[in-house]
């Protein structure tokens, strides 16, 4: 692992290096029409990076893999090589290689759905059977419940305002967070408020337990 600040030292430059190349690529639009403009061909391919975790992505399997090349030997050329556990090429509907539908990034889950009712509109306002959600990934899920877990069990014989009050400051943190996401418009949202309803009704039952205890 090195620093964010190591890696945007290192890293600096790897996005020119991918739009240069796509500017001389024969590129085309979803609808197979040739991209004329080299602005345009150099946005058609999607860098995003934050540190050294990014994300490319493009319609053309081989843009893809072109890509990858390139940025293994802009890596190559600074001492560095793609973490192969990490690199995957997925797409955003349909399994591929393995790989389920979708892909992480900084915590988020981002996937197409089948949908008939809410699909997202083409050009010609028709429906393309599918629409992009967005939304806390199973990790980011699994770790903001670790982080509540930690605090009832360090504070069993807290009172309930000062858990309450605990709790805000991680679960408000972690909202704001992904507050851009779907997660609460998608069964996600039902479902962690479920698992939180539970966590809490267990450690005040407990909490209530011990209280009858120690007065006997």
């Amino acid at each position: 692992m090195i620093s964010p600040l190591l890696s945007n030292i290192a890293l600096d430059g790897i996005e020119k290096k991918i739009g240069d190349w796509a500017e001389t690529q024969h590129l085309s639009r979803p609808n197979g029409k040739f991209i004329a403009s080299k602005t345009e061909r150099r946005r058609s391919v999607m860098f995003v990076r934050y540190a050294n975790d990014f994300v490319i992505m493009n319609r053309d399997l081989n843009v893809i893999q072109d890509c990858k090349g390139i940025i293994s030997k802009f890596l190559a050329e600074r001492g560095l090589e793609l973490n192969d556990a990490k690199t995957k090429i997925v797409h955003t509907r349909i399994p591929f290689e393995n790989n389920e539908p979708g892909f992480e990034f900084l915590g988020f889950k981002i996937e197409h759905f089948d949908t008939k009712r809410r699909s997202v509109k083409n050009s010609q306002g028709h429906n393309i059977g599918f629409r992009l959600l967005i939304f806390p990934s199973k990790d980011s899920r699994k770790k903001h419940f670790a982080g509540i877990d930690r605090v009832l069990r360090r504070h069993k014989t807290a009172n309930q305002s000062d858990i309450v009050k605990k709790l805000n400051l991680i679960i408000n943190g972690w909202t704001n967070y992904f507050r851009f996401s779907h997660f609460l418009t998608t069964k996600i949202g039902g479902y962690m408020e479920q698992i939180l309803f539970n966590k809490l009704k267990y450690w005040a039952k407990e909490n209530s337990i011990r209280e009858l205890t120690a007065g006997l």
